[in-house]
Parts: C-alpha cells; sequence; structure tokens
C-alpha cells in the first residue's frame, strides 16, 4: 500500500498537474479499487483536493513538507547570499543542487530576468552523468561510487553530446577535477549549456554543487571559462563558510 501511495504521488509529479481517477489507474497499474481508496484517503488528509469535474490535484501541504527538509539544510541558507551575488554579476540563472542516490536534486533557483532564460524547477531531478551539477560532485566522489554508479546506471543518451563511453566520462571527471568546475555542453538539453563546481564541508567531503545556466547562444566558449572561474571562487566561499579549510587551485 505504502508503494502503491508513492506510485500515485509520482503519477502527479510526472503526469499532472491534474489527473482523473482512469488516468491514475492507467499510469500506476494498479487496480480500481486500490487507486480510488488512495485517492479518497489523500483528499480527506488534505494532500489532494478534488474538481466539480472529478480531476485530483496536488495540494500545497507536500510543500510544506519540502520546506521542513530545506529548512533543516545548512547548505542552502549558506549558500544563498553567494548564489545571489553570482545570479548579479552573471546575469545568468544560478542553481544549487545536492546528489541523492543515483541523481541531483535542484533545491535552489534563482532565475534569470532575461527574457530568454533556462529555469530548472526546484525539487526537480537531474541525471548525474548529463548535468554540470551531478558532474562537478561525482568528480568528487569515491572512485569505487563512481563506479557502482555507472555500473547500476550506465550512461544514457539525452543529445548528441552527451557523454556516453565509461572511459570518456570518466576522463571528463578527470579533466573537471584539474579545472575545478564541470561544464554541461548540451548534454542534457540542446541549446542549454551549464558550467558548476562542488562544494565542500568541514570533513572536506562533497556535499553539493552551484552552477549557472543560460541559453548556448550567450555562452562563447570565453565566456563560459570566465563563468567556470567564478562559479568555482564562490563554491569555494561556500565551502569556506560550511568549515572547510583546504584550497582548491
Amino acid at each position: 500500500m505504502v508503494a502503491n501511495t508513492i506510485s500515485v504521488f509520482e503519477a502527479f509529479q510526472n503526469k499532472g498537474p491534474q489527473l482523473t481517477l482512469n488516468e491514475v489507474i492507467e499510469i500506476c497499474g494498479i487496480s480500481k479499487a486500490s487507486t480510488y481508496r488512495i485517492l479518497e484517503t489523500l483528499r480527506f488528509r488534505g494532500y489532494l483536493a478534488k474538481s466539480a469535474q472529478g480531476r485530483y490535484r496536488l495540494t500545497y501541504k507536500l510543500f510544506d513538507i519540502a520546506v521542513v527538509v530545506l529548512g533543516h539544510t545548512p547548505l542552502r541558507k549558506v549558500a544563498l547570499p553567494f548564489m545571489e551575488e553570482l545570479q548579479g554579476t552573471s546575469g545568468e540563472t544560478v542553481n544549487l543542487g545536492i546528489f541523492e542516490e543515483d541523481h541531483v536534486v535542484y533545491t535552489d533557483v534563482l532565475e534569470s530576468s532575461r527574457r530568454l532564460r533556462i529555469v530548472p524547477a526546484v525539487g526537480s531531478h537531474g541525471p548525474f552523468h548529463a548535468t554540470a551539477l551531478g558532474k562537478a560532485i561525482l568528480a568528487w566522489l569515491p572512485s569505487e561510487t563512481v563506479s557502482q554508479l555507472l555500473r547500476d546506471n550506465g550512461l544514457k543518451r539525452f543529445t548528441p553530446t552527451t557523454i556516453t563511453s565509461k572511459p570518456a566520462f570518466l576522463g571528463d571527471l578527470q579533466s573537471i577535477r584539474g579545472r575545478g568546475y564541470a561544464i554541461d555542453n548540451e548534454e542534457e538539453n540542446p541549446g542549454c549549456i551549464c558550467v558548476a563546481a562542488a562544494v565542500f564541508d568541514y570533513r572536506k567531503e562533497v556535499v553539493g554543487a552551484i552552477s549557472i545556466s543560460a541559453p548556448a547562444t550567450r555562452l562563447s566558449p570565453g565566456r563560459v571559462a570566465r563563468l567556470g572561474t567564478e562559479v568555482k571562487r564562490v563554491a569555494l566561499e561556500i565551502s569556506h563558510k560550511l568549515g572547510y579549510t583546504a584550497s582548491r587551485s
């Protein structure tokens, strides 16, 4: 029942924002009786609302739970003023992400004010191998952890520039460690380039990453390098606020 309830929540996350009983049944593959019972229980507890037309939608009660998680994440609180600084100097969207299991989660996004912009949603997921945030974090994880991720998940292709070769991917991680920042060269979404640098805590362990994302039309190779250097600087300042004492070249 717990697994089925989670499947219902994920149906709204992936296919919503509003779904009928039959649509949830089709998406989740759960019996009609079980699906109806779950939907009505969630509605009774305030997690779903139901329209006069019989369509269910998520309420903001889930957001209240998410706020508890975000409120106990020191990285987010520490990083915010530095993200605001980076957004001001770059004029582009600035993102903060953490790594969970086999994907990146966007925990904070400061949106660019430009008309043409790239804006991930807070709480959305990104692939570990095709996002600058993911690669920036993986570059500093233990090699056995990276090897396990590659064995379990592979390297799915999203665009023509997605790295799908294990040797090439490991080589990219080595380059990231050398220059101090990662580049997503339209590897997840065509037309979007991101640069990211890892954030470390007092244990000298990577706890997340900060990135800048923008349309490829605004990011020449020279500007990518300049923004990468700036992201690396800001990530190091955040790390120092978290008690990190080493320096990175």
